[in-house]
C-alpha cells in the first residue's frame, strides 16, 4: 500500500507538471510581477528543494521495491 500510494502521489505531481508548463508557456511577462534579487533567490532555493523532494521519493519507491520481500510488513 505505500508503494502504490507513494507512485499514486508521483503521477499527481506529473499530472500537475503536464497542466502548469503549458499555462506557464502561454502567459505573457505582464503575468509575473517584477521580482527582486531575494525574491529569485528564493525561487531558486524552492526549486532546489522540490527538485531533492522528488529525488527523494523517487529513489524511496525503487528501494521500497527492490526490498519489499525483506520488510517485515503483511498484507492484510
Amino acid at each position: 500500500m505505500l508503494k502504490w500510494s507513494m507512485l499514486a502521489y508521483i503521477a499527481f505531481v506529473m499530472f500537475q507538471l503536464l497542466i502548469l508548463i503549458p499555462i506557464a508557456v502561454v502567459a505573457s511577462e505582464s503575468d509575473f510581477a517584477e521580482t527582486t534579487p531575494a525574491g529569485e533567490i528564493i525561487s531558486f532555493f524552492m526549486i532546489i528543494m522540490a527538485l531533492g523532494t522528488l529525488a527523494f521519493e523517487i529513489f524511496a519507491i525503487v528501494w521500497l521495491h527492490q526490498n519489499a520481500d525483506r520488510l517485515p510488513l503483511e498484507n492484510n
